[in-house]
């Protein structure tokens, strides 16, 4: 299974995430045609260019289509629904991270040599350290503020590899002030200047919604719940989550909790609008 979503807002994009929205939150596996060309349309989309996200789903084996009347369903297959778990979990573990920056920090790092000569396994690898809070220092070698060896396992064991793994978990000195090894090391000013257009950008409309919820109303929070999250995560996974210990201030908290208020206000209208339909 291979679907490529090319920007944030395609017709593919839209459709998937209506999906998991289905699935993920009231267990609805199928829609009707006239059901999704209606629902696409709060996403600006025409007919033509949701049969053609249809279409492309199909051939990617991650819907079905059926005729039990006179209607077209399409329902998601088993395939699908890993490809939503795997979506879902990659979500879920900037969640996590989170948490873990509000844990006390003993004050020690997690080193991890693995020697892994596959490019493909290893950029799989690299991927999945990020999502559990590792930065590459080189192409063998991670590091974390916490120690997570056994969720370093297990990532190698779910891409199906083997190789010899190395690992510390101690006091880390360096030869630069700390502050400017973190901002070296984990790109701290390019994430921050993120997060702060981020808050700026949907920290008014927490505000209007906490106010009037007529603006998101009649499937409208789709779309701006659909952009918030890519908005959020597509900072947040690159954000290691550094332990307040380490990093005090830090305008993802704000980011985070911006994040978390407002999804919950639109998932909760998104739900509503959806369950109506067949």
């Amino acid at each position: 299974m291979r679907v490529i979503l090319r920007k944030e807002n395609s017709s593919t994009s839209n459709l998937l995430f209506v999906y998991n929205i289905g699935y993920s939150r009231i267990h609805k596996k199928s829609f009707h045609l006239s059901s999704l060309l209606q629902i696409m349309s709060k996403f600006n989309k025409t007919e033509t260019a949701t049969r053609m996200a249809l279409s492309r789903a199909c051939k990617a084996g991650i819907l079905e289509t059926s005729k039990p009347g006179k209607e077209v369903v399409y329902t998601l297959t088993p395939v699908a629904l890993q490809f939503i778990q795997a979506w879902n979990v990659d979500a879920q573990s900037c969640w996590k991270r989170f948490a873990l920056r509000k844990i006390p920090w003993e004050g020690k790092w997690h080193f991890i040599h693995i020697s892994l000569n596959d490019s493909t396994k290893r950029g799989e690898l690299s991927e999945k350290l990020l999502q559990a809070g590792y930065v590459q220092i080189n192409t063998q070698t991670w590091l974390s503020t916490n120690n997570r060896d056994d969720t370093v396992k297990s990532i190698l064991g779910d891409i199906g590899v083997e190789a010899d793994m190395a690992s510390v978990y101690g006091e880390l000195e360096v030869s630069m002030d700390m502050g400017r090894f973190l901002d070296k090391t984990y790109g701290l000013p390019k994430l921050a200047k993120k997060y702060i257009e981020f808050v700026n950008a949907y920290q008014p409309m927490l505000d209007q919604l906490n106010e009037d919820l007529s603006t998101v109303k009649e499937g409208k929070a789709l779309q701006v719940l659909h952009g918030l999250g890519y908005a959020y995560f597509s900072i947040a996974t690159g954000d290691p989550m550094l332990p307040r210990m380490l990093l005090p201030e830090w305008p993802g908290d704000q980011a985070t909790a911006l994040m978390h208020d407002l999804q919950k206000i639109l998932e909760s209208t998104s739900w509503e609008y959806l369950k109506d339909f067949n």
